[in-house]
């Protein structure tokens, strides 16, 4: 015994490898109280060297039952050398081999809990945000314990984790409330605050239209921080604030702030495939539209929005409770209603509707011509008119009669 502690000392590196399978085969075989210090003393001697790790945790996995703590503290070893490295899926791949589970040794909630959002936050460097999200789950649920509680750091790490998962997996309005939540938090570096910033808004311009998205366009625009951020990211922002018409350009432009995954082609309403950008733009400003105008020719919306299959995503955002609007086919007009409950109502500021109004469609020209052109191309421009509510009124009302009429059918 004290000849292989003697030799783990001083042996040469380059003959560790062929000591390490000794030591491993020897420690099998002796009692816990000599093998235990003798494997100790091996993994202190090879902590720096990867490939040492790695071999040592190759013959030490089939005793693992035997040696779990020191199996542990080799994993837990060789992914820090791996995160050193930049190579996060292995050493993720590495941590989900430990036993956090075992009923051999007390293992604290506090140490499953940061192992958890270790396990995270590699995976997620990956974008595994399938087995990102499995990890952090367990997490959520360890989050009582009292370093969920009082360890700030470990919150801040958890909360990241969260807004990154959610982000991976499109849950785009829960992912921009949770990066605001972190631009705020007094523990983060400035520079990190205005790097939440920018991912807020990416996620906040993603979101699907509607009354959640609009409150926190506002928030975010209301924060100063926005104008020290990507000027295409604030630019874009402001205009889905201010109720603006996104041009072609513009998506371009914002496309190549995203990540990969925030880049990703996605069905359209025609069943064909669009980036999330391109979607979310045009929900957007079908919205926009719907403060200019009362009521669109269907043949117009193609060209107005730029997609040849615009009725059909209008139907999808009536039927989700998005826009407020009714479809006339007989007449192939679209009826735009009063957006004030499909948008939130701090998106219509006295100052913002008014430049809404006027300057949208001249700033941009991309995608409308000119007022002119427009009101020649679309039935009215926004204005009251009894005859149009009257009209609306009843179609709505034949509606209502006409699910009425089916329901007694039914019954």
């Amino acid at each position: 015994m004290s000849d292989l502690l003697t030799r783990v000392d001083q042996t040469p590196v380059d003959e560790l490898p062929v000591l390490i399978d000794e030591v491993v085969e020897r420690a099998a075989s002796l009692p816990r109280i000599t093998s235990v210090p003798l494997l100790t003393q091996l993994i202190q001697r090879i902590k720096d060297d990867e490939s040492l790790l790695q071999r040592c945790l190759e013959k030490l996995t089939p005793h693992a039952s035997t040696f779990e703590e020191q199996v542990s503290q080799v994993r837990e070893t060789l992914a820090t050398k791996l995160e050193a490295e930049q190579a996060y899926l292995e050493a993720a791949r590495v941590l989900q081999g430990l036993s956090l589970e075992s009923g051999q040794r007390q293992i604290s909630d506090d140490y499953k809990l940061r192992t958890y959002i270790r396990i995270v936050r590699c995976l997620l460097e990956e974008d595994e945000a399938v087995d990102a999200d499995t990890y952090l789950s367990r997490a959520t649920a360890l989050m009582h314990t009292q370093a969920g509680k009082e360890d700030p750091e470990l919150q801040l790490h958890f909360k990241l984790s969260q807004a990154r998962v959610l982000d991976a997996k499109r849950k785009f309005q829960e992912a921009s409330q949770r990066y605001i939540e972190l631009a705020d938090n007094d523990l983060v570096a400035p520079e990190e605050q205005l790097k939440c910033i920018e991912a807020a808004i990416a996620c906040a311009v993603l979101a699907p239209a509607g009354k959640q998205r609009s409150r926190t366009l506002r928030t975010l625009f209301r924060d100063a921080r926005h104008a020290r951020t990507n000027p295409v990211s604030a630019k874009v922002l402001e205009k889905m604030h201010l109720q603006r018409l996104i041009t072609q350009a513009d998506v371009s432009e914002f496309e190549q702030t995203l990540r990969p995954q925030q880049s990703a082609l996605v069905p359209d309403a025609a069943g064909s495939m669009t980036t999330l950008l391109a979607r979310a733009v045009t929900e957007h400003n079908i919205i926009a539209l719907s403060h200019v105008y009362e009521n669109i020719l269907l043949s117009r919306l193609p060209q107005l929005l730029g997609v040849p299959h615009a009725e059909r995503i209008v139907r999808e955002m009536i039927v989700a409770g998005r826009l407020r609007a009714v479809i006339d086919q007989v007449d192939g007009v679209l009826f735009l209603l009063d957006q004030s409950d499909a948008a939130d109502d701090g998106a219509e500021d006295e100052e913002l509707t008014a430049e809404a109004g006027t300057t949208m469609l001249q700033a941009d020209s991309g995608v409308v011509e000119d007022n002119a052109a427009t009101k020649l191309a679309t039935t009215n421009a926004r204005r009251p008119a009894e005859a149009f509510d009257t009209r609306v009124t009843t179609i709505i009302q034949a509606v209502e009669q006409l699910s009425t009429d089916l329901r007694l059918v039914m019954t």
